[in-house]
């Protein structure tokens, strides 16, 4: 099976899925047009400089180029955030005319958009473009036009997909666990460390966690990072000695950033929406937070050492059990030979924990 994963990156999840394909036997193969500087490396860059107009006829060859190579050498494609092979997605109708399957994953802001968005997420008014952006709920219907199904990691994001008569499926967010050693919090920690890290300050909700650290100073004694301008490396490295990590408060699901905080073992605050939470697993260690209940959610926090760590155990045992990229990658081998029929989400979530600790070492993980 030769599987090519492209061509964008979204927090890893080209690179991770590659990576546990390959552990279970596949050729698998990760390619972007532009260069996450944020991403692990993948296998092929196309190099992409969009404020290089003078490029452009360069740029269209090599897409060109690229294509006509990935078409040859690749069975299937596994598309992310909208995209494929050539801008505007003028190559999917020849991909399945020359018989190839072809899959959409979507990640985020690139198809949470329409009435769903500002009818379901009682804070859609602080991020109002979510709602309003034609360009890109057209898009991810041209894309899915001859896909041989679409691919979502939760139900949050299914909520928002435009009419397909596909197949759905449900495939929880991947990382490779290897990535990231726990650190526990310290049950006699007396000064916790509180990180947040405004990636989008918009999306985090980034002003409302200030003003609540702010307020819990004058009764509370801690430390409180937000994790700015920071290299990956020097990042991860305040992740490791956090004792609570507050991720973002308007989506309402979580994502990749809080899988790999309960992955290092912290506990995590981010935000679920009501209508949601029996979407997942009952075991779900995350903290749920809005903007209106963050304060009230964190003073237990505050206040209890031996909860943090305790939380920040069900968090690894969360992330192993439903996020490692080695047993997701059976799921996603199943899609790609029609084996896996779609399932409900609880059901997706429950036959990657069945799949079992695979015994694959480091070295294999990244080959």
């Amino acid at each position: 099976m030769r599987v090519l994963h492209g061509m964008s990156e979204r927090a890893n999840q080209a690179v991770w899925s590659v990576r546990g394909l390959r552990s279970k036997g596949c050729e698998a193969k990760s390619a972007v047009f532009i260069k996450n500087p944020y991403a692990s490396s993948p296998d092929y860059s196309l190099g992409v400089d969009k404020g290089k107009k003078i490029l452009y006829p360069w740029y269209a060859l090599k897409m060109l180029a690229f294509a006509v190579f990935a078409v040859c050498r690749f069975d299937i494609f596994h598309f992310h955030a909208g995209t494929s092979l050539l801008p505007g997605n003028v190559d999917v109708a020849l991909l399945r005319a020359l018989g190839k399957r072809y899959y959409c994953e979507f990640h985020g802001s690139e198809l949470r958009q329409g009435r769903a968005w500002t009818e379901r997420n009682p804070y859609s008014s602080l991020l109002p473009e979510y709602g309003a952006n034609p360009s890109l709920e057209n898009r991810a219907k041209r894309v899915l036009k001859h896909a041989s199904g679409v691919i979502v990691h939760d139900e949050e994001l299914a909520q928002y997909l435009p009419d397909f008569t596909g197949p759905v499926y449900y495939v929880p967010l991947r990382i490779d666990l290897v990535d990231f050693i726990p650190s526990y919090p310290s049950v006699t920690a007396c000064r916790p460390l509180i990180v947040h890290a405004p990636t989008d300050p918009r999306i985090k909700g980034t002003d409302y966690v200030k003003e609540v650290i702010d307020d819990l100073r004058d009764v509370y004694d801690f430390d409180f990072v937000l994790v700015e301008g920071k290299t990956q490396e020097e990042a991860k490295t305040l992740y490791s000695q956090a004792d609570i990590i507050i991720d973002q408060l308007i989506i309402g699901s979580y994502g990749v950033f809080a899988v790999e905080a309960m992955a290092l073992g912290k506990p995590v605050v981010t935000y679920i929406r009501e209508d949601l939470k029996e979407s997942f697993p009952p075991e779900l260690p995350i903290i749920d937070a809005n903007i209106d209940t963050l304060r009230n959610r964190l003073v237990p926090l505050l206040e209890d050492a031996s909860l943090r760590n305790a939380l920040g155990v069900a968090g690894r045992i969360y992330a192993e059990d439903y996020h490692d990229c080695i047993r997701v990658a059976d799921i996603l081998r199943n899609i790609y030979s029609g084996e896996k029929e779609p399932a409900d989400v609880l059901d997706a979530f429950a036959d990657v924990k069945s799949r079992g600790r695979d015994a694959v070492s480091m070295d294999e993980r990244k080959i």
